[in-house]
């Protein structure tokens, strides 16, 4: 019995220290408190506490141990926890300054991840099993953030809503019937209709359901501001991460093919002859065995220029006829080009590099 005073009077302490030094507020406080007691029990377990004795490595091997049951966030809030009560430790002269400092930081990327949500059929499903027959029934459903919310609320503060002067929107359905309802009575109503649900989610609390909203207002076209606004958001960076599971807009830039070819109706372009091959220049073999073959065969098989221009052009360039200029200019606008680039000096050699030569009679 003292030892759960003992611990009792320590937890009490620090809550007060949290409300009325850091002017926290009740959720913070609770969380705080919680996630300090977590730890002490895995440190002490149900034995008497001595933070006096406690040591860096008790601390860095606790913090080690979330990591499989929790998230990221959760393993931050437990980091920011024990500080704070670290630090107050140090302060009050509990324990050594050293602690504080032991205490490891969790590695977390800010919208690294994907926002979890209910899909049209589970959400359809849990709200189902809210019991709209009876009071709780219908501030569970109420509370769901359901498509109808408006017409709920209304429901509930007609059929179900204890009698009371106050004008909160949920109340208490045992006494006292004129306190609103704290957020845990709704998380109880929520968790309670997932039990019942029995849908195979990754969270069962209230959160869930703001992003269930936020994720099918995007994927219906909304825009982030007004997404924003319903959420409460002070900034658009936080409701940005909605913009991850926005299926229908990230096929459009190109994360499906099979989307664009659907809605396009056309078949699939051809590839680029550059980088299938066609426009690569032969050798230079295989340009000497066509020349030849001009020369052998009549000006109507001298086609070499028309298959391939560039290539022919670089080599007389090389041989010194045409200067390098008209020789690119040739390759690229014609003869009248190459006339201009190489001057007044350079006129029949670049009518030489843009027409092929005609094989003797």
């Amino acid at each position: 019995m003292a030892r759960r005073d003992q611990r009792a009077d320590l937890l009490a302490t620090y809550r007060n220290h949290l409300l009325t030094t850091c002017g926290v507020t009740h959720g913070t406080r609770e969380l705080f408190v919680w996630h300090v007691t977590k730890f002490l029990t895995a440190r002490y377990g149900s034995g008497r506490i001595d933070v006096g004795a406690l040591k860096p490595a008790d601390v860095i091997r606790y913090v080690t141990t979330l990591a499989p049951r929790y998230s990221s966030n959760t393993r931050k809030s437990a980091v920011s926890a024990l500080r704070s009560f670290l630090r107050w430790l140090q302060l009050t002269g509990r324990c050594a300054s050293q602690l504080v400092d032991a205490v490891p930081t969790v590695s977390s990327h800010r919208q690294s991840g994907l926002p979890t949500h209910l899909s049209e059929t589970e959400l359809a499903t849990l709200l189902r099993t809210f019991d709209r027959g009876t009071a709780r029934g219908l501030r569970g459903y109420a509370a769901a953030l359901c498509r109808d919310v408006g017409r709920a609320i209304v429901a509930y503060l007609r059929k179900g809503r204890p009698a009371t002067a106050r004008r909160h929107v949920f109340g208490h359905h045992h006494p006292p019937y004129d306190q609103p309802a704290g957020r845990e009575a709704l998380r109880g109503d929520i968790y309670r209709a997932f039990q019942h649900a029995d849908l195979c989610t990754p969270s069962k609390g209230t959160r869930i359901l703001r992003h269930t909203t936020a994720t099918h207002l995007i994927q219906r076209g909304a825009p982030l501001k007004s997404i924003a606004d319903v959420l409460g958001h002070r900034s658009i960076d936080t409701t940005a991460i909605y913009a991850k599971v926005n299926l229908p807009a990230l096929r459009e830039v190109g994360c499906d093919p099979v989307f664009h070819l659907s809605t396009a109706g056309s078949a699939p372009s051809a590839p680029s002859p550059r980088r299938s091959g066609a426009c690569r220049p032969p050798s230079s073999r295989a340009r000497r065995a066509a020349r030849t073959s001009a020369r052998e065969t009549g000006p109507a098989t001298s086609g070499t220029q028309k298959l391939w221009p560039r290539a022919e052009a670089n080599e007389r360039s090389t041989a010194g006829q045409v200067p390098p200029a008209a020789a690119t200019l040739a390759t690229r606008t014609g003869p009248a080009a190459s006339r201009s680039a190489a001057g007044s000096g350079s006129r029949t050699a670049g009518r030489q590099a843009a027409v092929p030569p005609r094989a003797s009679a």
